[in-house]
């Protein structure tokens, strides 16, 4: 992966992050890597590994290729998906995180 796409990636999973109201030591939990593996990603230094990008596309409920597209848009579904119907923004933080926490699709929940 070359250091722009590195770049990108940690880009968009920043954005999207943030979008859900996710602490980088919360997304970390729900994939098994630390706070510190998280802001690497985001920073575009270290590689970001298939089996990461995977879990993390599982774990935020977006394609794989949300990560590698140009389309800054939210992921279609994303928000339905999550049981927060109207959307990632105004103050549904609290309901991303509970959904995470209690709807774990890598915890087999």
């Amino acid at each position: 992966m070359t250091i722009r796409r590195r770049e990108q990636v940690g880009d968009r999973l920043r954005s999207l992050r943030r979008g859900l109201g996710l602490s980088q030591e919360a997304l970390g939990a729900l994939i098994g890597l630390d706070r510190r593996s998280i802001g690497t990603m985001e920073n575009g230094v270290g590689s970001v590994t298939v089996d990461a990008v995977l879990d993390l596309a599982e774990a935020m409920r977006v394609p794989v290729t949300w990560f590698f597209t140009d389309d800054w848009t939210q992921p279609p579904g994303l928000a339905e998906s999550l049981g927060l119907g109207g959307g990632v923004r105004g103050g549904t933080a609290p309901r991303v995180r509970q959904v995470c926490a209690t709807d774990d699709p890598l915890r087999g929940a």
